[in-house]
């Protein structure tokens, strides 16, 4: 028996399946996106699919990493432009949750229980459907653990740009709500960032200082701080908000094991 396949149809109904799940995405993390990167990145996805089928001769890995993983992660960068690579890594396990418990979950009962919905013997056995539950409540628990996390990480988190003479440098910065250092000459906030960060912003003809500070793990300390010439926050919706004339820290420690941040904001920076 021979089959047809048309690329047009196949397109147009991933595309239409892809630009819904980024929609919910979006609705669930509570995330914007224009709907010219929605209907780009649902494109994009739908041309993921039909490149799958070409690598259906090849081994299973390639065909789930080329038509599935690599598309899902490209996708959710056009939609959403995730701050982080940890951000980006849970929207596309969310991604792929949804796709499962919409797809395959509601396809798979579909076909197991045409004659099973009360039990009967020719449809799905009631220990197949308690698993199926137990299951479902677990997804949608750690659907919901995920979603809480993001949340509060872009509550948190901020794309900041820093600017010291001739030096202009990217990176992210966390709201820390336990970063309440002052500058005891003049009690101005200070911002702690990372010895990397430090390196760059610094220069031999910079005036440094240095303050006490205490932690739980340090009772009495000394920072190096110094006066840099803006930081940029970028917050929520693209409005913007400028620190002139801002301290910053070297920090005594490593901030993060996976470096998705590599400043410590005052408490204070928002208000």
């Amino acid at each position: 028996m021979q089959y047809e396949w048309y690329i047009d149809v196949y397109f147009i109904v991933n595309f239409a399946m892809d630009l819904f799940l980024l929609i919910l995405l979006g609705k669930l993390l509570k995330r914007s996106a224009s709907a010219f990167r929605l209907m780009a990145a649902g494109a994009f996805g739908a041309l993921g699919s039909c490149a799958a089928v070409c690598f259906w001769r090849f081994p299973a890995v390639i065909t789930w990493v080329m038509g599935l993983l690599l598309p899902g992660c490209i996708m959710v960068w056009i939609a959403f432009r995730p701050k982080t690579w940890r951000s980006l890594v849970k929207m596309v396990l969310l991604l792929f949750f949804e796709a499962f418990c919409i797809g395959g979950i509601m396809e798979a009962l579909y076909q197991r229980t045409k004659a099973s919905l009360y039990g009967l013997s020719k449809g799905m056995p009631v220990l197949i459907w308690f698993f199926l539950a137990m299951g479902a409540w677990f997804g949608f628990r750690f659907l919901w653990t995920i979603i809480w996390e993001m949340k509060k990480e872009s509550q948190t988190l901020y794309l900041l740009t820093l600017k010291a003479g001739q030096v202009q440098t990217f990176t992210t910065g966390y709201l820390d709500t336990g970063n309440s250092l002052y500058d005891p000459s003049d009690n101005r906030p200070v911002h702690i960032v990372s010895e990397n960060l430090w390196k760059k912003l610094w220069s031999p003809d910079t005036d440094c200082k240095r303050i006490p500070f205490r932690t739980i793990g340090s009772p009495l300390g000394i920072l190096d701080v110094m006066e840099i010439e803006q930081i940029e926050i970028q917050k929520e919706g693209g409005a913007k908000k400028r620190l002139s004339k801002p301290l910053i820290a070297r920090a005594p420690f490593k901030m993060t094991k996976d470096g998705s941040y590599e400043v410590l904001l005052h408490k204070e920076t928002l208000y």
